[in-house]
């Protein structure tokens, strides 16, 4: 029987860059032991970049007494964060950009997810909540207006025909930059996503506003903005990508939200599973303040003794990607799609469908019958907190 995880017990799940990774997210909180030597420098700066959380990872390492870092991953380490710096700046000029044709437009937009949190944090914001992208929501009858206005400004659209049954519109470089890249949505979610429908007009009335350089933007509140991050990472990112975005802004925005607030916003999303394992995972990893754990634990399902312990793991283990993190895709969405009690099963409405045309993942049997030996022992060994 796989018993409940502790914080030790999920620590010892994650590889050793990992937990490099993890602790970058957290640098307050008391983490168990750290060891840079125990972490492959190819591997942690790897998965620095793919987390892109290089410059925070930087912080970490020259907090800890000299010579404690291998001097080459310093040198790698400060490498990347100049180029995630360089990142970090073209965003905020393309946000800076971007709000400002809007505004002029006399459109109202709902900044998202990071760029919401950046405007929050002042000027170097963009630094301290890297990402991939801006995103940015309004409402479906201004879209054509807006992207107009986008593309004045210098916002150049790709392939739009390609995301013709996305919940946003081909991605936009601002003046032809890739690292400054704008997703204009019309929804938060995937058209026939199993969530609970909110319009965006809606959004936008129910807005918090920010001042960020003289202007004035409009995000999400609090409880809300933490009830979309952990319903897009866990469901909508299948809790695999951006783990460590999730956990940085899990911490920043929880201690603003009260236990009522946070459940009444899982209400709203219709994310109650999503939210639970989302919010329970960066407990376990990073710490929540301990009224809104309580709370949390309400959210997360309530499962049979031996498939909560698989799925409390596997939500660990998958959530950076080193080592045997699963032994097949269609074993990954079975758990996972159990671990959330069948939702978006009635109509296959899973995110790796949405918009893709992709088939359902086959029985439990099939999966099995279609993993050898060798992939599920290293796994297996993984979810033991073996070395695999």
């Amino acid at each position: 029987m796989l018993s409940p995880l502790d914080r030790i017990g999920a620590w010892r799940l994650l590889a050793p860059s990992a937990r490099l990774v993890v602790a970058a997210a957290a640098p307050d909180v008391a983490h168990p032991t750290l060891r840079w030597d125990a972490a492959d420098p190819a591997t942690l700066v790897a998965l620095a970049g793919h987390e892109r959380c290089e410059t925070a990872l930087l912080a970490l390492a020259t907090a800890h007494p000299a010579g404690t870092v291998p001097p080459a991953l310093l040198d790698a380490l400060r490498a990347r964060a100049a180029v995630a710096a360089y990142r970090a700046a073209a965003l905020a000029d393309a946000a800076a950009a971007a709000h400002d044709a809007l505004h002029a437009a006399g459109i109202p937009a709902l900044w998202l997810k990071g760029a919401a949190l950046a405007f929050a944090a002042g000027d170097d914001g963009f630094t301290g909540r890297p990402m991939g992208d801006l995103d940015l929501l309004v409402d479906p009858a201004t879209l054509p207006t807006a992207a107009a206005a986008l593309e004045a400004a210098g916002f150049v659209a790709g392939d739009e025909a390609a995301y013709a049954a996305h919940h946003h519109r081909a991605p936009r470089r601002f003046r032809g930059d890739p690292a400054a890249r704008l997703e204009l949505h019309d929804a938060l979610w995937p058209p026939h996503h199993p969530l609970a429908p909110l319009a965006p007009a809606t959004l936008l009335v129910d807005a918090a506003h920010v001042t960020w350089r003289g202007r004035r933007a409009a995000v999400l509140p609090p409880a809300l903005h933490l009830a979309h991050a952990a319903t897009h990472w866990a469901w909508a990112h299948e809790g695999a990508v951006g783990s460590w975005q999730w956990l940085a802004d899990a911490r920043r925005l929880a201690p603003a939200v009260t236990p009522d607030a946070l459940l009444a916003a899982a209400d709203r999303l219709g994310a109650r599973a999503p939210m639970g394992w989302a919010l329970h995972v960066a407990d376990l990893l990073v710490g929540l303040p301990a009224p809104l754990a309580a709370a949390a634990t309400t959210l997360r399902p309530r499962l049979g003794p031996l498939l909560a312990g698989l799925a409390e793991r596997q939500w660990i283990v998958r959530a950076f990607a080193a080592g045997p993190a699963t032994p097949g895709v269609r074993w990954d969405r079975w758990w996972w799609r159990r671990s959330l009690v069948g939702l978006g099963d009635a109509a296959h409405a899973w995110p790796w469908r949405l918009g893709a045309g992709q088939v359902a993942p086959a029985p439990l049997t099939a999966s099995l019958a279609r993993a050898t030996r060798p992939r599920w022992g290293p796994y297996l060994r993984r979810l033991r907190g073996l070395p695999a």
